[in-house]
């Protein structure tokens, strides 16, 4: 009750607010909040219940019902002052709330001219505090107190001890309990996580909120670059299933069918039917809409007025109802999905994601067996070795196969089918999704400040079909390449010379397409050495960073212009 004076402003015309007798627990509500001020005592460390300032706001007149006020004569003295509501001591005042009933004092005749005037400083506006303000750059850290000075008679005394120090502290209360609302939440689905698969109790309800949190909530945190991360391992874990469950299917079904898994539709699906969006928080938060204790939400939302209360093509924004209902886009949902991949993956790793994956209805497990078995069944592509160099790949790579018949595998083009064997397009389909794993894995530990849109934008810097090529002629693959398409390899031939050639005599008009196919290279060479390795993903990174270094070391971020527009017009506001 003493929260509802203080923040909900109409309740400062009343007279008299009753506190009440009524057991608190027979509300509706299960969750219950004693809020106390305490004293902190610095030479022992120790907090204690500050019983004083209870007793004194609980014997305030607005506390205090009119049939049991016993009116105190004093002694109009310099103790005193004269109030609109009766005299009261100094030391009553000080330090306590008043009303001040009059907007401007101006043109009012005073009875008590002489009395000192009140210093008073104004009650708080209910602001958010969960906005982030770190790209704000105008708005102050610091903000000088105001105080206005206000004629004692003019004035009504409503809480006593309430010293201006309690005022700033109970602003506060409505981004705090939001924010600990919030918390709880995740704290709940930590629980039944916990509850559904061991591996869930490795994740903090800290990292769950922020799987949780959109960037419509505009706070210092957001699912996003849980997302990015979780969405790269999720495509990860299904090409590596389909890979080793579909050994006779090549890159084009293989896609398909990871494109059908990993899909928003799907992800919406799988995340409602374990209710995951009762979870998500999607709106910012309004501390004008704070519903203190005994404060109450003026809209009531059940079966028969849920449907009037929330329509969808409201111009107004969302009502907020009894129930905290409000309208989530499909894709959010997915994206929730993904970012708590991406929490499991943070905070425990590759099993604990699996495990969750596992419980959401994706199954990406596989035994070893399956592994070796593809290992075996690649030694039909050794015939091939006669027309590699494998000696010389090997060196170029600084890795030493112990599967030969996979790094020839890596470099047979499809056109080369009928000399027999397997070509590079499943080994292709398993390396482009590690690649972009790792590449995103590493991104988001190295970058921990950089936003999502930076995040992707930096990875498609090293993640895209260009800087491949560029890559596989710096390796000379291509003389590695078995293919009998003659035209492709003109035109890999063309591109090579070009990369190879001195900057005088390149001309930048003349500069040829890059072959895809030679871009593909490296892609099916990272995919041999994942399944030659045991998918030993730290191994497979080693040798990626002799590919990717030179861009890695680069000290410069190029947002995509788009983008960084965007992201300027989202922080302000526009």
């Amino acid at each position: 009750m003493f929260l509802k004076v203080i923040l909900d402003r109409t309740e400062f015309v009343s007279d008299h607010v009753s506190l009440g007798k009524n057991n608190c627990f027979e509300s509706s509500s299960s969750t219950f909040y004693l809020l106390l001020p305490v004293n902190f005592h610095h030479h022992e460390n120790t907090l204690s219940i500050d019983w004083k300032t209870i007793r004194k706001c609980l014997s305030s007149p607005v506390f205090t019902s009119p049939e049991n006020t016993v009116e105190k004569e004093f002694l109009v003295s310099k103790d005193t002052l004269q109030l609109a509501d009766g005299c009261r001591t100094i030391s009553d005042v000080e330090n306590s709330l008043v009303y001040a009933p009059h907007d401007k004092t101006f043109g009012i005749q005073l009875k008590y001219p002489e009395q000192p005037l009140l210093r008073a400083k104004p009650l708080f506006s209910l602001q958010n505090l969960l906005l982030d303000r770190s790209q704000d750059e105008s708005a102050s850290n610091y903000k000088e107190e105001f105080f206005k000075y206000l004629p004692p008679e003019l004035c009504q005394l409503k809480i006593l001890g309430f010293s201006k120090d309690i005022g700033s502290s109970i602003s506060l209360l409505p981004s705090l309990m939001h924010r600990l609302e919030n918390l709880l939440v995740a704290i709940e689905l930590k629980n039944e996580l916990s509850a559904s698969f061991p591996e869930g109790s490795a994740v903090t309800a800290c990292r769950v909120l922020e799987a949780l949190t959109t960037e419509r909530c505009q706070e210092g945190f957001s699912l996003e670059r849980l997302e990015i991360l979780g969405d790269a391992f999720l495509k990860f874990a299904v090409a590596r299933n389909l890979f080793l469950s579909h050994d006779t299917l090549r890159e084009g079904p293989l896609t398909k069918k990871r494109s059908k898994t990993v899909s928003n539709l799907n992800l919406l699906q799988l995340a409602c039917k374990r209710n995951l969006q009762v979870y998500i928080r999607d709106q910012t938060f309004d501390p004008s809409q704070f519903f203190a204790c005994g404060r109450s939400c003026p809209v009531i939302c059940n079966s028969e007025t849920e449907k009037s209360i929330h329509v969808k093509d409201v111009n107004d924004g969302e009502v907020r109802c009894s129930k905290g209902h409000h309208w989530i886009h499909k894709k959010t949902i997915a994206d929730v999905l993904e970012a708590l991949v991406g929490a499991f993956i943070v905070d425990s790793g590759f099993k604990a994601a699996t495990a969750f994956l596992r419980w959401i209805g994706i199954q990406v497990d596989f035994e070893a067996s399956q592994v070796i078995d593809l290992c075996v069944a690649s030694t039909r592509n050794i015939e091939h070795a006669a027309q590699i160099n494998i000696g010389d790949l090997e060196g170029s790579l600084g890795y030493q196969f112990l599967h030969k018949g996979l790094l020839t595998q890596a470099f047979v083009h499809s056109s080369y089918d009928k000399h027999g064997g397997d070509c590079r397009q499943r080994l292709e389909f398993l390396g482009d999704a590690v690649l972009d794993y790792l590449v995103t894995s590493y991104l988001y530990s190295a970058y921990p400040e950089l936003k999502a849109g930076q995040l992707t934008d930096l990875r498609s810097m090293f993640v895209n079909n260009k800087f491949f090529a560029k890559v596989a002629a710096d390796q000379s693959f291509q003389n590695f390449f078995l293919s009998d398409d003659s035209i492709l390899s003109k035109n890999i031939n063309e591109y090579v010379d070009f990369i190879q050639a001195p900057p005088s005599e390149s001309i930048m008009d003349d500069r040829p397409k890059f072959p895809k196919p030679l871009s593909d290279l490296v892609e099916s060479c990272v995919g041999s050495i994942l399944l030659d390795t045991g998918f030993n993903l730290e191994r497979v990174w080693e040798i990626m960073l002799s590919f990717l270094d030179p861009i890695i070391s680069s000290p410069t971020l190029q947002l995509n212009p788009i983008r960084e527009l965007q992201e300027l017009c989202q922080s302000h506001s526009w």
